[in-house]
């Protein structure tokens, strides 16, 4: 099962749906994921994540073209996103060794 620090950890690289379905019974549901990123105060997934491209602007080369730019920070996006859902089947992994 997903803790909670899963979920922070996940946040905001993967929906709660998108999280639910990658993890499946070993996560809580999409609607229950947003209720604990709601209490801990964090931005809505999309919101978090277009920020994110948002503020990336603050350090861009200035001579890069703005739609570049933003192609290669969801690029960026993209590997963090699959490496982080790999960290996380990793541990999954090695806590279902563990008790095997």
């Amino acid at each position: 099962m997903l803790a909670d620090a899963d979920y922070t950890y996940l946040y905001p690289f993967m929906s709660p749906s998108e999280i639910r379905q990658e993890f499946d019974t070993k996560s809580k549901g999409a609607r229950a994921i947003q209720k604990y990123y709601k209490a801990q105060g964090y931005l809505p997934q999309r919101q978090a994540l277009n920020a994110i491209v948002s503020r990336s602007y603050a350090v861009a080369d200035l001579e890069v073209d703005e739609k570049v730019w933003a192609q290669y920070v969801w690029q960026e996006i993209a590997k963090e996103r699959n490496y982080r859902r790999e960290v996380v089947w990793q541990r999954l992994r090695k806590i279902e060794e563990i008790y095997k």
